[in-house]
């Protein structure tokens, strides 16, 4: 698997349309280095867990949520919000349990 350094280069240096030979010049070293720090900070920014005090995911939407049973805090499932109601992906089962934190797949 490759790290997020490697895919954020390959990233920049598609996005910029510049060769590795050319991203050794100091002008495009800069501006590969931009575009690498605003890639990791839009994935990191991704995989963060939102609170679901602070906001609500889309109605009808897979993401995964977490419950909120400290014994299982690092157990994700993939649930979807129905009016103002959790549900198992797989069915239309009500979660058995209330998450605190959701986050987009």
């Amino acid at each position: 698997m490759k790290t997020i350094e490697q895919v954020a280069l390959e990233y920049a240096l598609k996005d910029l349309k510049i060769s590795e030979e050319q991203a050794k010049h100091w002008k495009h070293k800069l501006i590969i280095d931009v575009t690498i720090r605003d890639f990791k900070a839009g994935f990191e920014f991704a995989q963060q867990w939102i609170n679901v005090n602070d906001e609500l995911p889309e109605e009808n939407v897979y993401v995964l949520v977490m419950q909120d049973d400290s014994d299982y805090t690092d157990i994700a499932y993939l649930a979807y919000l129905e009016d103002g109601e959790w549900y198992y992906s797989n069915s239309d089962l009500q979660l058995s349990f209330n998450p605190t934190h959701w986050r987009n797949i």
